[in-house]
């Protein structure tokens, strides 16, 4: 279909560079499919040949490592895999200057917003500034963007069969870790990067596992290995289901969180889990925006304070202001 539209390419038509990262996590979903990456690698060439914007974009979001994996699995079978290589590696160096723009943007805004409260404080007048709040929610709330999969956690364990937990993080919807042990022993321990409040946490299952489906999942946070045991959310999970969100919106951070399979689907004994997703916290530049507000804030009242205790030493009467009498 994006073929198709792109057949009849006119730009700021279509919003082309949203397509480019779902494209790249289908083309690592679908690794080992050599047709389904060679589609994939056709369109994102184009793309990239028809505007350098995309390539740009392509450079930012990882797509030479992806191209690498492919060249990896498929060898020499792939069509113009190194051609769009050779586009986006010429496009690194406005990768990089748009970087740079942006970070110089962004500290201008954050710069203008701190002048104009400290002018505030000094004046003590309202900022007049059209849309100055909602500027500064913008600011501090995040983007668009979650904090997602690797990025979140740092290692993963299971209960049983070690050797196929990587296929709970090969993004490949098509493999999956079975458990082997008694009903209720299964789990997985997801180890969180320090500091990642969790806002989703979902797992990938398949309605074709039959008995090896999970039915109940119990959800647990702990602060170590041995102390993972303050419940967190316990989910049914219907027969039908393809993604079960087990977690949203978490207000603190947990080291560790336990994914355990209570029961199966017709009273299975072992599990299947084809996957899981974590989405963190949004990125937002508030904890930067905090740090120079609070060093304006301590010199603006230092400053103050200093000047006054100097106004004191020269005008006693001046201590008489502090107090009603």
């Amino acid at each position: 279909i994006l073929n198709k539209f792109l057949d009849n390419y006119q730009e700021d038509v279509l919003p082309w560079h949203e397509s480019i990262e779902p494209c790249l996590s289908s083309l690592t979903a679908f690794i080992n499919d050599r047709e389904v990456v060679q589609l994939f690698i056709r369109f994102l060439y184009r793309l990239a040949s028809l505007n350098k914007d995309y390539a740009v974009v392509m450079c930012r979001l990882g797509t030479k490592d992806a191209l690498v994996k492919a060249l990896d699995k498929h060898s020499t079978n792939l069509l113009l895999v190194t051609e769009l290589r050779d586009l986006i590696t010429d496009c690194e160096k406005y990768a990089s200057l748009y970087k740079k723009m942006t970070t110089s943007v962004l500290a201008g805004c954050i710069q203008m917003v701190l002048g104009q409260i400290e002018e505030h404080r000094r004046s003590h007048q309202p900022i007049n500034i059209p849309f100055f709040d909602v500027f500064l929610r913008n600011l501090c709330q995040g983007s668009s963007v979650e904090l997602k999969e690797d990025k979140c956690w740092e290692k993963v364990e299971v209960s049983s069969n070690h050797h196929r937990a990587n296929k709970l993080t090969d993004k490949n919807p098509k493999t999956y870790w079975e458990s082997n042990g008694c009903t209720g022993s299964h789990y997985i321990n997801i180890y969180m990067h320090k500091g990642v409040v969790i806002r989703q946490l979902a797992i990938l299952v398949a309605s074709e596992d039959s008995s090896y489906m999970p039915a109940r999942i119990l959800v647990l946070g702990g602060d170590e290995p041995t102390n993972i045991n303050t419940e967190l959310n316990t989910v049914n999970v219907t027969p039908s289901a393809s993604r079960v969100v087990l977690l949203e919106n978490m207000t603190r951070f947990w080291s560790i969180i336990q994914i355990r399979v209570k029961r199966c689907q017709q009273g299975g004994i072992d599990t299947r889990v084809h996957g899981f997703e974590v989405l963190g916290p949004k990125p937002t530049f508030w904890p930067v925006f905090k740090e120079q507000l609070c060093c304006r804030t301590y010199l603006f009242y230092s400053t103050k304070a200093h000047t006054w205790c100097q106004e004191v030493m020269e005008d006693k009467t001046q201590l008489l202001q502090l107090f009603n009498k």
